[in-house]
């Protein structure tokens, strides 16, 4: 798997949308599809349209995963990050060949994390375009985040200071 990790700022968004983009039209040419990995957030504006402008990525060869979602928020809450993609990206490549979303609203959270776990472990990961937060959080991984979990997707609980961050 490919790491792009995207730091605030237009330029370096952008260049990282055409490296990443170079690296899943790869994965395309070599293996006949991708699966990438979409993160949310203000720093992800221009990386995200910048991936949608690329007009020689077959999207019908692509599935996107994205990387956290909060629970107890339904799909069409504006705050929910599944809406986010769904109108920053999503919406704007109607050619994808599947979004895997986080059903943040899932009555069985438990059942939705296992769901998740089993979708994106069935193969390999292309690339993930991600960033650091600016307290060195990956995802809803705050420091001192449990890196040694085996599980692609995690309940994690964000204390007073993460929560405030997010507000």
């Amino acid at each position: 798997m490919k790491v792009l990790i995207n730091q605030t700022g237009k330029i370096s968004s952008v260049c990282a949308a055409i490296k990443g983009a170079d690296l899943v039209c790869d994965a395309i040419a070599e293996i006949g599809e991708t699966r990438i990995i979409l993160a949310t957030g203000a720093s992800q504006f221009e990386l995200i349209e910048a991936l949608v402008l690329r007009k020689d990525i077959d999207w019908s060869k692509c599935t996107v995963f994205h990387l956290d979602e909060y629970i107890g928020l339904d799909k069409k809450y504006s705050a929910s990050f599944v809406n986010y993609l769904n109108h920053r990206f999503i919406e704007q490549v109607p050619t994808l060949r599947h979004f895997e979303m986080i059903n943040g609203g899932s009555d069985n959270i438990g059942g939705e994390i296992n769901r998740l776990n089993v979708a994106i472990s069935s193969a390999s990961i292309d690339v993930a375009f991600i960033e650091i937060g600016e307290n060195g959080h990956l995802a809803f991984n705050y420091p001192p985040a449990d890196f040694r979990t085996c599980q692609p997707f995690i309940r994690v609980e964000l204390d007073e200071v993460c929560r405030k961050q997010q507000v």
